[in-house]
């Protein structure tokens, strides 16, 4: 994967950083109102809580401001995904954590019920 892809328009990186700043800006912002408006620790308009406030914004505008295209979301295009590869939805028991454990217990089950 070249630099290219690993910072476009809808590489992983920018998928990374703008949930990253739209989650911390989210939880700094109900921090904030957390602080004031449900505890009552500090004042609505404080100098902290409106400094959190102001900073939890910039973070949401921020991972706003870098977010992928609504395109490629919307159409499941990951961009750098190689096109020749096998189709996602089909089974693949060679992947399967459980291997051959599922045919022994399928075993056991046939021969139980036969008894």
């Amino acid at each position: 994967m070249s630099n290219h892809d690993m910072l476009g328009p809808d590489s992983p990186v920018r998928r990374l950083v703008h949930t990253v700043f739209v989650v911390v800006g989210a939880l700094v912002i109900g921090q904030a109102i957390h602080l004031s408006v449900v505890t009552g620790e500090q004042a609505l308009l404080a100098v902290e809580t409106l400094l959190m406030v102001g900073g939890g914004t910039a973070a949401v505008g921020i991972g706003y401001a870098v977010r992928p295209s609504p395109r490629s979301i919307a159409t499941g295009d990951r961009g750098s995904e190689p096109s020749g590869e096998a189709d996602d939805n089909t089974f693949d028991s060679d992947l399967s954590p459980v291997g051959d454990e599922l045919e022994a217990v399928e075993e056991a089950d046939r021969s139980d019920r036969n008894a």
